[in-house]
This record gives structure tokens, C-alpha cells and sequence, in this order.
């Protein structure tokens, strides 16, 4: 979807009616039936394209080829840039209303309108908070966190953006600093929501904190480093397999606990990121396991073109599918060949690696996992994963 600066639009019902009931059948079950037509058939659903310009998914190239859209256009120029975000704002609100199959639709919207220049700020912090609680729906908290940090930075009694936060660092397990933010955000008054998000956060910190003291005991009383740590991955259902690459040679490194302390309970892998259409890959030697997916394609591929290879510019995360196969090689502590099937499973880029490794029947080979990274939809991709089934 593409959101196009206009006018606001009554909607209006006619209350005339036609019936469209068939026609009943009293003729004799001998007689031809002559066929009944219900006006000429619609096009496949994926195929509509709305022809009114208040409602089409995006721009054609030639503005002349739709009545009113030049119109509409010269609209969008005569407006001021605060009109024009206000719009933008308003079209993202019925996106959203719209439901879940909107909401990509309504984010673009919120995000044309922050990008509107000489805004106040408290409306632009509105719109990031607005952006924000898009984000939250889809379970995009790094997003969340990010926006509402920018959206308290331009106003700092935006209670929305405090609790949005709050909530998004409570469900990614960041529990000390949800408290921290419930604490900011009760400041310049108590809110009732954030006085029981912090509470519900120091319950579950209490936990955390309790079972990452039982763990380093046990650590600290195994047969050293290197078993605490594989110890603490099968713990997370991580399955460590053998090698599966002949030149693995080429990619050095092992999971560790970050900044080598055990008593940070947080691993960090080496992870191998592959693409077969150009025959190119990546290895990131430090990939924390509560990173997502796509903050890592982010850093790689930060606009179109990044890559010298990537000549159709067509390497931007919101163009990639991620998968993993599954069972691609032996378990690690056993004499036994793996004979289980291999399947291709599609990792959602807004996945940690935690989430990915988690997968039934995933192995790490060598203890560096492997993903396979592909344009969305793309020819080569589908033919990829049939080829290689």
C-alpha cells in the first residue's frame, strides 16, 4: 500500500437494493437448462487494482492515466507539511482499523508522516507513538523500543510511548530496564498502567534473577567452561550437530557467553548468513541470541545496491525471506546417521536467534548456525528450495 495525501471523504450508503437471488427452477427436470448470468466474472483477487485514486495501492508511473489523481496530487502540494502529516496520521489510523492485514499499510503511513519536516515536535512524537503501537500488534519490540525512546526524546509526557516501551522490553524479557521506564515515565505523575507493569517486571526480575544465581551455581560446580556452556544451550534446546561445510575451515569461531562472563546468561553465536543466487555469504562472528534477524540485515544491506554484487539492488531486508534446514547434518553426541528428512522452515526476520535455533530438528553444525537468505518471492528462491528438498 502507498499512502496519498487527500481530502477527508464521507462515506454514504444508497438505500435502494436489487436482489440477486436465482431464479427458481418450476420447468420440467427433462428441459435444457439455459445457463444463468450473474453479470461478467471478476477478475482473481489478487488481481484487483482499485481504479479510484482515494483507494489505490499504489502510485501508477503516468499520474494522467487515472482521472483525479493529478488532482489529488496538486492537493498534496498546496499542503502545508503539517496538513500533509496530519493526513498521513489519519490515513494510518483507518489502515490500522482496518485490521492486521493493514497494518504494513499503516506503519508506511505513519512513517510518511513523521518524515514531514518542521513539524512540532509533540505531534511528531505522536506519530513515532502511533508507529510504535503498530509495531507492538505485530510483536516487533526492537521497533517498539526504538520508536517510543524517539517519541519520549521530542516529548517527555507522552505516557503512550513510556508504556509501549515499558511493554515491549517486559515481553523481550528486559525486565530491569521496563521497571527503569515505568519509573521515567511516572515522574511528572503516577499512572495506574505503569505502576502495575513495574510490578508485574520486579516479580519476574526476582525470578530471573533467582534462576541465573541457581544456574552459576551448577556452572560453577561442572567440569568447566566449555561443558557449562553447551550444558546451558541443550538446556535451551539448542541441538549441537557435526560439521556439515568441507571448507568450514574458512569460518572461524565458537558460541561464548558475552563479554566471556557466565554470569550474563546471554550467548553469543557465530552465524553464517548464505546467498546461493550470487554464490556470497556473511559471517557474523557475534550474533547475541536475543538479536533479531533483521537488525543484523539492517547493519548488512542498509540501502539498495550496498553490496557490489547485489546489481539488481534488490538486497534490502523488507525484500528478504530467511529459512533453515532442518536435520542438515549428524547430532553431535551421537554415532548414529541422521536420516531424517531435511526441510526447508521459513525464520521470520523479526525472530531472534533464539527463536530460529529453537526449531524441531534444527542442528547446529559445528555449533555456527546457518541460514539461507533469498529475495522474497523470487523464481530463483522457489526453484532453490524445490532443487535442494
Amino acid at each position: 500500500g502507498q499512502c496519498v495525501c487527500r481530502p477527508q471523504v464521507m462515506s454514504s450508503s444508497s438505500s435502494s437494493s436489487s436482489s440477486s437471488e436465482a431464479p427458481s427452477s418450476s420447468s420440467s427436470a427433462d428441459a435444457p437448462q439455459a445457463p444463468v448470468s450473474y453479470g461478467p466474472a471478476l477478475p482473481p483477487k489478487e488481481e484487483w487494482e482499485p481504479t479510484d485514486p482515494l483507494f489505490m495501492n499504489k502510485l501508477p508511473e503516468d499520474l494522467s492515466t487515472v482521472p483525479g489523481l493529478e488532482a489529488l496530487q496538486a492537493l498534496n502540494e498546496e499542503m502545508t507539511p503539517e496538513e500533509r502529516a496530519d493526513n498521513f496520521k489519519d490515513q494510518g489510523n483507518e489502515f490500522f482499523a482496518l485490521g492486521r492485514h493493514k497494518y504494513e499499510e499503516a506503519i508506511k503511513c505513519f512513517t510518511s508522516a513523521i518524515r514531514e519536516p518542521g513539524i512540532d515536535p509533540k505531534k511528531r512524537s505522536t506519530y513515532y507513538a502511533n508507529r510504535s503501537f503498530v509495531n507492538l500488534k505485530l510483536e516487533n519490540h526492537a521497533s517498539v523500543i526504538k520508536d517510543c525512546k524517539k517519541a519520549i526524546e521530542l516529548d517527555p509526557t507522552n505516557i503512550k510511548a513510556y508504556y509501549r516501551a515499558a511493554s515491549s522490553m517486559y515481553e523481550t524479557k528486559q525486565y530491569q530496564e521496563a521497571a527503569d521506564m515505568c519509573d521515567l515515565g511516572n515522574k511528572p505523575r503516577k499512572q495506574k498502567q505503569l505502576l502495575e507493569l513495574k510490578e508485574k517486571a520486579l516479580a519476574q526480575l526476582k525470578i530471573q534473577r533467582e534462576k541465573q544465581e541457581e544456574e552459576l551455581r551448577i556452572r560453577q560446580e561442572g567440569d568447566g567452561e566449555k561443558n557449562v556452556l553447551e550444558t546451558a544451550m541443550k538446556e535451551r534446546g539448542y541441538q549441537l550437530g557435526k560439521k556439515m561445510f568441507r571448507a568450514v575451515h574458512m569460518y572461524q569461531g565458537a558460541p561464548h557467553w558475552l563479554n566471556n562472563d557466565v554470569a550474563t546468561n546471554e550467548i553469543i553465536f557465530p552465524v553464517i548468513l548464505l546467498y546461493p543466487e550470487y554464490d556470497q555469504s556473511d559471517f557474523i562472528q557475534n550474533f547475541s541470541e536475543y538479536q533479531t534477524f533483521r537488525d543484523q540485515l539492517e547493519e548488512i544491506f542498509p540501502a539498495p545496491g550496498s553490496c557490489e554484487w547485489d546489481v539488481r539492488r534488490e538486497y534490502v531486508p523488507d525484500n528478504l525471506v530467511l529459512y533453515l534446514q532442518t536435520n542438515s547434518t549428524d547430532l553431535k553426541d551421537s554415532d548414529k546417521v541422521n536420516y531424517r528428512k531435511r526441510l526447508w522452515k521459513k525464520v521470520s526476520l523479526n525472530s531472534t536467534l533464539a527463536e530460529a535455533l529453537q526449531t524441531p530438528e534444527y542442528i547446529i553444525p559445528n555449533s555456527i548456525p546457518v541460514f539461507y537468505v533469498f529475495v522474497s518471492g523470487s523464481v530463483y528462491c522457489k526453484e532453490f528450495l524445490q532443487r535442494t528438498d
